[in-house]
């Protein structure tokens, strides 16, 4: 995530990787739940974000967030995910 201030002005974007087999519109309702959260923590900020697919091309900073398990480095399949309501 980045996030830059201009003035009174609050900017952040992002990019938020999910399972290869997530549904286009899971992957949306994913992306407008954290930008709500965003939104209320800064009230008026722009929030830009964009969804893709995980083509594993991990550095260790990715992994360390990841939902991945290390033995296996492979996607947690969407069906496993919890689905939004």
């Amino acid at each position: 995530m980045r996030t830059r201030r201009s003035g009174l002005a609050r900017f952040s974007d992002f990019r938020l990787l999910v399972a290869a087999d997530m549904k286009v519109a899971d992957a949306h309702a994913r992306t407008n739940e954290i930008e709500e959260r965003i939104e209320k923590r800064f009230p008026g900020a722009s929030i830009t974000a964009h969804a893709e697919p995980c083509r594993h091309l991990c550095t260790e900073l990715c992994r360390s967030g990841c939902l991945l398990s290390p033995d296996q480095p492979q996607p947690i399949p969407a069906a496993a995910l919890p689905q939004s309501a």
